[in-house]
Formats: C-alpha cells, sequence, structure tokens
C-alpha cells in the first residue's frame, strides 16, 4: 500500500514540475534565468557573496546595501523548558 501511495506522490510532483515548466505565453514576467542569460541585470558595483562573512551584530542585522540581493533564513533547533 504504501509502495502506491509514495509512486502516486512521485507522480504528482513530477507533473507538477512539468507543468510549472510550460510556457503559456499569458505572463508579462520575465524569470530571473532569462534575465540573467540576457546580460540585462544590473550587478556592477554590488559586492558578492563568494566567502563566509564574519557577522558583527547590530551592525548586520539589517540590509546590508552593498549586496543587491540578501536572503535571510535560520535553520536549527528550538527547545524549552516546559
Amino acid at each position: 500500500m504504501w509502495r502506491w501511495i509514495a509512486v502516486i506522490a512521485f507522480g504528482l510532483a513530477v507533473a507538477l514540475v512539468g507543468f510549472s515548466l510550460i510556457d503559456g505565453g499569458s505572463s508579462d514576467q520575465v524569470g530571473a534565468s532569462a534575465l540573467l542569460a540576457a546580460g540585462t541585470t544590473e550587478i556592477e558595483g554590488y559586492a558578492r557573496a563568494v566567502e563566509p562573512r564574519d557577522w558583527q551584530f547590530p551592525r548586520d542585522f539589517g540590509a546590508n546595501p552593498e549586496y543587491l540581493t540578501e536572503w535571510w533564513y535560520y535553520t536549527g533547533n528550538l527547545a524549552a523548558d516546559d
């Protein structure tokens, strides 16, 4: 039974990915890969994250304008006494 559930889930995932790749031509939005391929992004003058950064808080608590894009996330575990 579990094997069939896994096969169906995999099939749905493949179908969703396939449908997301179809270009219906009805959107005015341009994907990031198309912008990079066309060379139309203005990235000159911005710093690049090519090595680990020595974080200093509170300096790095907010935006860092020297970078074009920032993506903040935390991966970890939380624990409580209760």
